[in-house]
């Protein structure tokens, strides 16, 4: 389901299946009403207070492969809904893309399952931006 104009949802579902979020059963104009839960993205700077979490990587394979936080598990948004059942449901769980748009809809999911997801604000590139801005140790 989405939250999303109607002028707009066609459009945001499109670009879901894009990513492998292919089962969107419709949309609703406005969250009156509807049971909500707040998402809770961290900005890189604070990457040191999830230590022991499972970092999720949406991405591709491909991007995983360029690039990775060390230690993260790749596991592509579209193959999540059939994956669920390999994610710890005892361990906090970090979930980050390339920039933040997968992740999003990731976590999103795995809040409506009862994992205790947190987001990286701005994805594998803050991460990637905030490690070269960080004067060596």
């Amino acid at each position: 389901m989405l939250i999303a104009p109607a002028g707009r949802a066609e459009a945001i579902r499109r670009r879901l299946w894009m990513v492998g979020v292919d089962h969107v059963v419709g949309f609703v104009e406005e969250v009156a009403g509807l049971q909500t839960q707040d998402a809770r993205p961290f900005p890189a700077s604070e990457w040191p207070r999830h230590q022991g979490a499972l970092i999720l990587d949406v991405r591709n394979k491909t991007e995983h492969q360029d690039g990775a936080i060390p230690g993260s598990v790749q596991l592509h948004a579209g193959r999540l809904p059939w994956k669920l059942g390999e994610l710890p449901r005892d361990q906090d769980i970090v979930v980050h893309c390339q920039s933040g748009a997968r992740s999003a809809a990731a976590a999103s999911l795995l809040r409506a399952e009862g994992f205790n997801v947190t987001e990286l604000e701005g994805g594998y590139e803050a991460w990637a931006k905030a490690r070269t801005d960080s004067p060596p140790a």
